[in-house]
């Protein structure tokens, strides 16, 4: 076994909201609005129904390539052939963690992040991943 597969932990997600499954081609959209410290993301869903989520405010965004991405969020247990894409809520982040703790070294008595909720979406062509205090369908 290598260092880095000592280090490897599975990432432990929970479905956000089952009843909406993302469409495997979900022209997915992602607005971040600095202004009203909000992210809002459009995607079709397996229906082809547009859907749309708004997080507010966001504490943390990050998008990265299906080429490039970490799949350690999907369950180990689904069968082959059988994946559902859906948006799940990461348990424990380590995310979270290490934004708390940068908080902490530059303001002791910051508690924003402690309702925080980590956030992550296999958007077909990318990963997108949020922290944030509130979701909502809008």
């Amino acid at each position: 076994m290598t260092d880095g597969e000592q280090n490897e932990v599975k990432i432990m997600t929970k479905i956000f909201e089952s009843s909406i499954i993302i469409h495997t081609v979900p022209f997915a959209k992602t607005i971040i609005d600095d202004k009203d410290n909000t992210v809002i993301v459009e995607f079709d869903d397996i229906d082809e129904r547009r859907r749309r989520l708004c997080f507010s405010p966001y504490q943390a965004i990050r998008i990265v390539t299906a080429d490039c991405a970490d799949y350690d969020f999907i369950p180990d247990d689904i069968p082959i052939g059988e994946y559902k894409s859906y948006i799940r809520e990461v348990c424990d982040s380590k995310w979270i963690r290490e934004l708390k703790n940068e908080l902490q070294a530059r303001d002791p008595h910051a508690t924003f992040l402690d309702n925080a909720r980590h956030f992550i979406f296999d958007m077909g062509e990318s990963v997108l991943e949020v922290v944030a205090t509130e979701v909502e369908f809008i």
